[in-house]
């Protein structure tokens, strides 16, 4: 599977929190029939006091039968202008992402393609001159290939941004259904031809239950895209025995809290950290 990733530098853990760097839309749909949606503008803001630089990249997002991200890099269906940015310390940055169309939107016209925009992040050198001879500050890129090397005692941290874009015909409509289910899990197929929120189907009874009493959280907020099909483990209530007034009944096994959608949120062994949009 590809990782989006976004890489970071940063001194001494001082780590940057999700109020640092603003991207807009983290989410966006587009009519590709319509060629005034063509171009989709993302605002990058740096609110950080250091310069941020990134390169930037289109991947086709496919899903794996677990709903997780199956990711191919695309550099056919937009124009990404420009495709490196800098950004100034408390300023921002505009990136078109142009549509030009693929072959399988030819083949499939009434079919929604889904997308990642990578944003990555590379570390970069800052050399300031000092203002009183009058010369301007110079920028010394580290490219992507360098990023692992310890820039003067820095301590590198990576960052995963990915934003979600949608090539959405105008009639495209999702059709979640409940294929299978047994003691373990739960298959959804979107038969439809748009993406499809799980928590669309979540009053649905299956197996004595409502959907939405059977999965995670995390699963239940997700998206399946269309013409695919997710199976997802069932999370199983445990009854705890009743030994007096305070003791409560039906406590659920505690689930890992995954990264949100909008946090930039630490990794488990790893420096990397991620945030990704549905």
């Amino acid at each position: 599977m590809v990782r989006v990733l976004a890489v970071l530098s940063v001194v001494f853990l001082s780590l940057i929190d999700v109020w640092s760097l603003s991207v807009v839309p983290f989410i966006h749909d587009f009519n590709p029939d319509n060629i005034d949606e063509w171009a989709t503008q993302y605002y990058v803001e740096n609110k950080t006091d250091g310069f941020l630089a990134f390169m930037l990249s289109t991947y086709r997002r496919l899903q794996n039968k677990d709903g997780s991200d199956n990711l191919k890099l695309d550099d056919k269906s937009f124009i990404v202008q420009p495709s490196q940015i800098i950004i100034p310390p408390h300023s921002r940055r505009i990136v078109k992402v142009v549509w030009v169309g693929n072959p399988e939107f030819k083949r499939n016209p009434n079919k929604e393609q889904a997308f990642r925009v990578c944003m990555d992040q590379f570390p970069i050198k800052v050399k300031l001159e000092n203002v009183k001879t009058g010369e301007k500050e110079t920028l010394v890129l580290k490219m992507p290939k360098e990023k692992k090397e310890n820039l003067g005692g820095a301590i590198t941290v990576t960052y995963a941004i990915w934003t979600s874009l949608y090539a959405t015909p105008k009639d495209a409509v999702a059709n979640l259904v409940v294929v299978h289910s047994d003691s373990n899990t739960i298959t959804i197929e979107n038969k439809g031809t748009r993406r499809g929120e799980v928590s669309s189907i979540g009053d649905v009874v299956c197996d004595g239950k409502p959907v939405k009493d059977w999965l995670k959280k995390e699963d239940l907020d997700s998206v399946i895209l269309a013409g695919t099909t997710c199976t997802y483990k069932k999370s199983h209530k445990v009854v705890k025995a009743v030994n007096n007034k305070s003791d409560q009944v039906g406590s659920k096994i505690p689930a890992e809290i995954p990264a949100g959608a909008d946090k930039i949120t630490p990794a488990k062994k790893s420096n990397r950290v991620r945030s990704r949009a549905s």
